[in-house]
This record gives C-alpha cells, structure tokens and sequence, in this order.
C-alpha cells in the first residue's frame, strides 16, 4: 500500500549530473546555433561581395552611357542588405573572435566586426556620393542638351558647389570605413577574400582623395570670388632646381569656373628694373655673373613651395596681381596633354603628342636665319596659342573628350613632377597635395633620405643629350651608417675635343643651343646631421666659369634647407665625354629604428621635377648576422648586399628590417 503524498527524492549525485549534462547540452546548442550564425554570416557576406563584384562590373562601363536608374538601384540595394545584415549582425558580433580557429573561414568569421563595419561604411559612402553627384552626370551625358553653352568647368564648379554638404558627409564616412579597414589582419583571411579586402583597402584612400578635390574644386575654380593663378612654363632642356628654365609664365583668372583671363609671356615681360631686386643666390651669381635675383630665375631652391612664393615675390608687372596659387609645367606636360586629345589645331598646324616638341623648337627659330626684333619678342608666342589651342578643344566638344584617361594622365603627371602645385589658400588640397609629394616639397621625414638636384647654368638647351645616372651604396655593418654615392653624367652629343668656352650667345635654331658643354651646378640632399668624409670631383678650370670670381674648394656645403644638409658641386661636362662626381658621407644612427629587437632601416630617394628617369642603382649592406630580412615594396633581392636598380621616374620609398643575432 502506497503512502500517499509521498515524494520519491533523486540522489543529489544524479541531481548534479543531469544539471551537468543539462547546461553542457544548452552550451554545444549555442556553440552550435552561434557557428551557424558563424557560417550564414560568412555566407551572406561573400553574397554581398558577389554582389558588389556585379555592381563594379556594372559601374566600369563607359559612364557616358550608363543607366543611371539601374546604377542607383543595384547601389542602393546593396547597401541596404550591408546595413540590414550589420544591424542583425550586431549582438553577436562580439563574439566573433572565438570562431578564429574554426577551419577555412574562421579568419574570415573573426573579422566580421571590422568587415561589415568598412563595407557598410564605405557603401554608405558611396550611395551619399552618387545621390549628390547624379544630376552632374546627367548634364555630362546630355551635353549639349543639358549644358546650355556653358563651359564645362562652370558646369562642373556649380554641381559641385551645390553637391559639397553631401560629399562631406560621404568623406566621413569613408574615412570610418578606413579606420575600420585598419583594424583587419588581411593575412588571417580565406584567400579569396583577402585579395577582394586588400584591393578595396588601396582603393580606399584614392577615394577619399577624390571627394577632398570634388569639395575644394568650386572654391578653386572661383564659385567663392575670383581666384588668380600664375602658371610658370618651366623648359628642362635648360635643367633647373623645380623643373627648368622659367620660360614664360601665364596668369588665369577663374570666377564661377569661367575663364576670365588668360595671358601668357616671355619670362623677360615680368621684369621691371626701376623697382628694387634682392641680390642674387650666392651660387648663381659666382657661376652665372647675375646680380640680381629676377622673376626668370626665382625657381633656384628645389622646394617648389619656395620657389613659387619667390616667383610670386619677383613678378613685377605694371598692375599689382593677387596671385592664389602657381602652377609648374615643362614641356612633358604640354606633350602628354596634347597627346591625350590630338590631333590639335594650332593655328595653321596640325600638332599631336608625337610632333609637338618639334613644332616648340622650330616655333622658337628666326624665320628669316637671323633674328629681327619683332621675332625675338614673340620668339615664344607658341606657349599662348598651344594653351588656347587645348582650352578650346576641351570646350567645343566635351562630350568627345576622355575624361578618365585624361585624369590619369593628369596624375602620372603629378606624380613624376613634371606638374607641381601650390595651392596656400585652400588647406585640404594643400594637405593632399603635400601627402602624395604633389606640391614638389622636400620632403620631411626620420630615415635615409636623398635627393639630387641639378641646374643648368651654362644658358643653353643641353640637357636632351645628358644623361644621368646615380649609384648609391649604404653600410649598415658598422657602427654609424656610411654612404658611397657615385654620380655619372654622360654627354651623348659627338665629341669634338674642343675645351668649354663658357659664353652668353643667342643662337639661330634650338639645335644650335643644344650642342653645347654642359655647365651644371650640382646639390645633393642627405639628412640632417650627415658628415662628409670625403670627395673625388675633376676640378673644374675657374676660366670655365662664366662669373670667374673664384670657385670654392669643392664639394662646399650649402646653408641646410627644410631639415636636409646640402652638399654643392659644380661640373663641367665636355661634348661627347663622361664625368663622375663620387661622395662618402656618415648617416646619423638615430635613421635606423630599432622596436622589439628589429631594426628599420628607410630610404627615400626623391626625383628632381623636370627630369625623365635617372638609372638608379641602392646597395644597402646588411650585418653579416642579419637574419628574418624583409623588404617593401619591392622582394629582398639574394646576397648581402641588397641591390635594387630602377628608373627614377617618380620618387623611390624602399623600406628594409632585419633582426641581429
């Protein structure tokens, strides 16, 4: 017989090992349920990056005829299921880093906080962007419907004027989307969606970039008051510091990006000798016999933002002119821009990339053999009508014009210097500008840096038949750095064994002034607190120079310029003939970083604008117990010591770590 109300009692043994297997089971579920939501995270992630593959295909097209409807659809869609999936995604995305170790996409499901952050941000970004932008690309296909025979710089400056509030806000959101790209380890992810990570990565800052010049473009096309220019025509057939010889020079005015004004002028029209004139560079004066410092030779220092304030300083016209920023160019420019859009009708001649070197030099020569005064006074006339020549191409038929070829032309332009910049008044794009090296500074920085600068001071066009070439070797073993740098200039005109006669003449074609001795005078930048040790130069006959007041025992330092020493040479280079100038110097230590038993070494090598591509050989010696050595951006070469030969094209970063045993 039962007993009632009786309460059968488990064991608490048992109790607390079915609580035990209880909350085992509970947690395998939500280990379970979570890599699901691991998985499904993932999954919908490379969904979404298929796509925006789609959507980049679709965008690549000409945007001349793009659906514009269906860019903004795909756009808007894609965004929208990142900021639904980054909003469901959120409460548990703090535990992501625990799915590290899970096989194939456990990198990828750990760096879901930071991945959803950059693809949302960024996305967000870009539908800002676009919604802002569409209406100016509507006008840009609908030219000559939309346009109303308005110039295409006043269209452009009024769009972006209106459209600048959402392009800030865009900005922002770009630059949280680089911050969160800064927070992912790319090496920890499943190869497919570290190659798609990485490439985005780079794109990243190039698109920031861009909305910082589409915010910045209306001011400096004039849609906030008139904005003034003094553009300088710099020849690197006479060689100097910022490019070349100051040819000529322009001054573009702009208000609401219409041009108002466009001038140009042979350099000697910006000269007024009634007004007072800063003596000469010492330099200049003791190789060239110039006295006073005037307008054509203001580039002497190889800081382009002194340069251009120099030049502004030195213009002397008969109105006073509030110059907003100075633009260089040589004749790379001219060449490339007209390549770009040729043929080009000038005047009565039809000029491309190919023949307009040709048409400069023989525009340059007397008609009749010999100049007459009216020729000499209009000897360079051609700059004016080139310009115009392009400004009216660009305006007559946009439509046909390629703008993103055009744009890449204009940024190799910019980043081999043969176009420098300098904009004081506006701080953004003064800021890219100095971030990229655009605005042709020295450049600052806290390792090995090097730049040689060459100026022509013979007063002739040799410089096409020079070549150059620099040979630089850095000892790392020993207790300070120590450098060997080794200078070769060959002459490539027929030698004729004649001595240099140093003289001011005119000459009756180009050619004439391009066979000639080449008299340079040679600076070479190192950082701050190098220590000559020693020279080998060819001593140089003071009867070869033409301002004969004695040189000084060479090399001689020069004052120290933007925190690098400045070594100065001068050579005399013979037609058909080779010369080296050879340099060794101590580095100070403090250029090597050394952080948790790994040392840093850094070099920068920085091109002199104007110039086409130095050959350019590193050797950099490593101790002999160097080991785990890595280089960037290019492979670390076999042997010790490392050698690197490039082009100097465009400045040269090398980056080199190792550990000592």
């Amino acid at each position: 017989m039962g007993i009632p109300n009786a309460r059968i009692q488990m064991p608490r043994s048992n109790r607390r090992r079915w609580l035990a297997w209880g909350a085992f089971l509970l947690l395998l579920c939500s280990f379970g349920l979570l890599a699901l939501w691991a998985i499904r995270l993932v999954s919908t992630g490379r969904s979404l990056l298929r796509g925006a593959a789609e959507l980049r295909d679709f965008a690549s097209g000409d945007w001349k005829t793009i659906d514009r409807s269906e860019l903004s659809s795909r756009l808007h869609g894609l965004c929208g299921d990142l900021s639904t999936l980054r909003r469901e995604a959120a409460p548990l995305l703090w535990v992501a880093p625990a799915f590290r170790r899970l096989p194939r996409w456990g990198g990828d499901a750990a760096a879901a906080p930071a991945l959803l952050e950059m693809a949302d941000e960024a996305c967000r970004a870009g539908v800002t962007a676009w919604d802002a932008l569409e209406p100016l690309v509507a006008v840009l296909q609908d030219w000559e419907g939309a346009a109303g025979g308005e110039a295409p710089s006043a269209v452009v400056a009024h769009h972006l004027a209106q459209a600048r509030p959402a392009l800030a806000t865009a900005e922002e959101a770009l630059e949280r989307a680089i911050i969160a790209y800064g927070r992912l380890d790319p090496g920890s992810l499943s190869p497919e969606l570290q190659e798609t990570v990485m490439r985005v990565g780079r794109l990243l800052p190039t698109l920031r970039n861009g909305l910082t010049v589409a915010q910045s473009l209306p001011a400096l096309l004039g849609s906030e008051g008139d904005r003034t220019y003094l553009i300088l025509a710099q020849n690197e057939d006479e060689l100097r510091a910022t490019g070349g010889f100051i040819t000529g020079f322009g001054l573009l005015t702009l208000r609401e990006g219409r041009i108002e004004r466009l001038t140009f002028a042979n350099s000697y029209q910006a000269d007024d000798y009634s007004r007072p004139y800063p003596p000469a560079p010492e330099a200049m004066s003791l190789l060239m016999g110039i006295d006073l410092w005037v307008f054509r030779d203001s580039n002497w220092s190889p800081d382009f933002p002194t340069a251009a304030q120099q030049a502004t300083a030195l213009l002397r016209l008969p109105e006073p002119v509030r110059v907003d920023g100075v633009v260089a160019l040589d004749q790379e420019v001219l060449r490339r821009l007209v390549e770009a859009v040729e043929p080009l009708q000038v005047g009565p001649h039809t000029v491309t990339g190919e023949t307009v070197l040709s048409f400069i030099r023989a525009s340059w020569a007397p008609a009749g053999g010999m100049w007459t005064e009216e020729e000499w006074q209009k000897r360079k006339d051609f700059m004016g009508e080139i310009a115009r020549a392009l400004l009216e191409r660009v305006q007559a038929a946009p439509e046909e014009i390629d703008w993103e070829s055009l744009g890449r032309v204009l940024a190799g332009l910019l980043e081999e210097k043969h176009l420098l910049c300098y904009f004081p008044h506006d701080e953004a794009i003064a800021r890219l500008l100095a971030e990229r090296g655009w605005d042709g500074a020295l450049r600052p920085t806290d390792g090995d840096f090097l730049m040689v600068v060459d100026s022509n001071v013979g007063y002739n066009k040799v410089n096409p038949k020079v070549q150059e070439g620099i040979s630089y070797r850095v000892d790392l073993s020993g207790e300070e750095p120590r450098v060997g740098l080794t200078l070769t200039y060959t002459h490539t005109g027929a030698f004729t064994g004649e001595p240099c006669r140093p003289e001011i003449t005119v000459g009756t074609t180009y050619e004439t002034l391009m066979d000639r001795c080449y008299w340079d005078y040679v600076r070479v930048y190192t950082p701050q607190e190098s220590r000559l040790r020693g020279s080998r130069i060819t001593p140089v006959d003071p009867a070869e120079i033409l301002g004969r007041k004695g040189l000084r025992v060479m090399p001689w330092h020069e004052p120290p310029e933007h925190g690098h020493e400045v070594l100065a040479a001068v050579l005399v280079l013979p037609r058909g003939e080779k010369r080296t100038m050879a340099f060794t110097y101590t580095l100070p230590a403090a250029i090597l970083h050394r952080e948790d038993g790994r040392i840093t070494y850094t070099l920068l090598v920085q091109k002199q604008p104007g110039t086409k591509g130095h050959a350019l050989s590193i050797a950099v010696q490593l101790p002999s117990d160097a080991q785990e050595v890595a280089c960037a951006p290019f492979p670390c070469p076999q042997g010790n010591p490392l050698i690197f030969r490039s082009q100097l094209v465009q400045d040269v970063e090398l980056t080199i770590s190792f550990r000592e045993r």
